[in-house]
C-alpha cells in the first residue's frame, strides 16, 4: 500500500478554514482504503491561538484505518520537526495543501526538491487566482520572487482542481508539471426538502470567510439596491477585521426591506440546516477553484447566485446556477429580483433542477480515478 504524507495547516476537528479543509476530508474519505494516509497539521483552529481541547499534540494518532494524524504544537513547527516526519513516514507521495504556509508547504518542498524518488504534489487551492493575487500584491510578489530564486518547487507537480486554476498555475510558474483533478464533492441529498416560498420575498445565504476575495462588501452593495424583501444570513469567520468594519458600516445603512443576520463561524453540522432554511445561496466572490459551499447548496436542492469567477457557470432554470460578471452589478440585482418573484411551484421546480444537476455532476465525476492517477504515478 503506497503512503501519502499530507501537510496542511488546518484539518479536522477544525472547520473555520473552509473549503481547503472540506477538500481534504472528502479526499481522505475517498482514498483511505487504497492508500496509507499520514496527515501533519497544526493543533489550533484557523484564526485561533488556543490548541484543540482533548487532542494530544506532537504524537501520531490513529484517526481511522489507514489514516493517522499528528497535530504539531507551535514549538514543533520547525525544519527539524518537518524533516523528522518525512523520515518517519518514508512516503511515496507528499501532498502540500496550501501555497504560502512556511511550515506546511515551503519547508517540506525545500526538503524534497532534490528527492526525485518521492513525488511532491502542491495544491494551491485557488491562491493563484487573479482575485487572490490582488490582495496584498506587494507581499505576494516578494514571496514569489524568493521561491523562484530558491527553486523551492523545482520537482513539484502542481495539482489544479479546475481548468482556470490550471491556467493560473502555468501563468505564474511557467511549468508543464500540472495535473488536473477536480475536487471530490461531498455526498448529496436524495430528494429536495420543501421550503415555503412567497412571491416578492427571498431568503439568501452566504457561507464564506469575511475577506476581500469573498466579496462580501460587494454582495451588500448589491442588496442595498434590491427592492424586494430579503432576509440575508451571513456565516463565516472574520479573517480581515478592517474589511469587516466596512461591511458593518454598510449593514447599518441598509434599507428597511433588507434584514441581515451574521452568525460568524459555525461547525459544518450546524451549517447544513441553513441551506435548508434559505432559498438561494449568494456568493459573488472574486475567484473559486471549486467552491464547496456552492456545490453544497446545489446538493441540498437550492439554487446559487455566483460570479463568473467560479467553475459554476449559468444555465439558470436548467440547473439552478446563476452567474454574472462582477462588472455588471445590475445583473446580480435583476437575478435576485427574478428569484424573489418566483412562486412556490416555480421555486420547487428550480430546487429539483438544482439537485438533479448536482447528482449528475457527481455521477459523471472521475475524481477518484484522477486522484489515483495523480498519486499512483510515482517515480522510484
Amino acid at each position: 500500500m503506497k503512503k501519502i504524507l499530507l501537510f496542511t495547516e488546518w484539518y479536522a476537528p477544525g472547520y473555520k478554514a473552509g473549503g481547503p479543509v472540506q477538500s481534504l476530508l472528502t479526499l481522505v474519505a475517498t482514498l483511505k482504503n487504497e492508500y496509507s494516509i499520514n496527515i501533519v497539521t497544526g493543533n489550533k483552529e484557523y484564526l485561533s491561538d488556543t490548541p484543540y481541547v482533548g487532542i494530544e499534540a506532537d504524537t501520531w494518532l490513529q484517526s481511522e484505518q489507514n489514516v493517522r494524524i499528528i497535530y504539531l504544537s507551535q514549538k514543533n513547527r520547525n525544519f527539524a520537526s518537518i524533516k523528522k516526519r518525512v523520515k518517519e513516514v518514508k512516503p511515496d507521495v507528499v501532498y502540500l495543501n496550501s501555497m504560502y504556509s512556511l511550515y506546511f508547504t515551503i519547508i517540506p518542498a525545500l526538503l524534497l526538491k532534490n528527492k526525485t524518488k518521492i513525488k511532491t504534489v502542491l495544491a494551491p487551492r485557488g491562491m493563484l487566482s487573479e482575485g487572490s493575487l490582488s490582495v496584498k500584491p506587494l507581499k505576494k510578489n516578494i514571496f514569489f520572487f524568493i521561491i523562484h530564486i530558491l527553486k523551492v518547487f523545482k520537482n513539484t507537480t502542481f495539482h489544479a482542481t479546475s481548468e482556470q486554476e490550471e491556467t493560473d498555475i502555468r501563468k505564474k510558474f511557467k511549468t508543464n508539471s500540472v495535473y488536473f483533478a477536480p475536487n471530490i464533492p461531498s455526498v448529496l441529498l436524495e430528494k429536495v426538502n420543501s421550503l415555503k416560498k412567497e412571491s416578492g420575498k427571498l431568503n439568501l445565504l452566504t457561507v464564506a470567510r469575511i475577506a476581500p476575495e469573498k466579496n462580501i462588501l460587494y454582495a451588500l452593495e448589491v442588496l442595498s439596491k434590491v427592492q424586494c424583501k430579503i432576509h440575508y444570513t451571513l456565516i463565516g469567520p472574520v479573517y480581515n477585521a478592517t474589511y469587516w468594519k466596512e461591511c458593518e458600516m454598510k449593514i447599518k445603512n441598509m434599507p428597511k426591506n433588507i434584514q441581515i443576520q451574521f452568525l460568524n463561524a459555525l461547525p459544518p453540522s450546524e451549517i447544513e440546516k441553513h441551506y435548508q432554511t434559505n432559498h438561494v445561496f449568494f456568493l459573488p466572490s472574486t475567484g473559486e477553484n471549486f467552491g464547496h459551499a456552492i456545490f453544497n447548496s446545489l446538493a441540498n436542492g437550492r439554487p446559487v447566485v455566483v460570479s463568473d469567477k467560479t467553475p459554476w457557470q449559468a444555465h439558470q432554470e436548467k440547473n439552478g446556477v446563476y452567474s454574472s460578471s462582477l462588472n455588471q452589478s445590475i445583473d446580480f440585482i435583476n437575478t435576485i429580483h427574478h428569484l424573489a418573484a418566483l412562486n412556490q411551484e416555480e421555486f420547487d421546480t428550480l430546487c429539483e433542477n438544482s439537485l438533479n444537476f448536482a447528482q449528475a455532476y457527481l455521477e459523471k465525476s472521475e475524481s477518484k480515478k484522477k486522484y489515483n492517477q495523480l498519486f499512483g504515478s510515482c517515480t522510484f
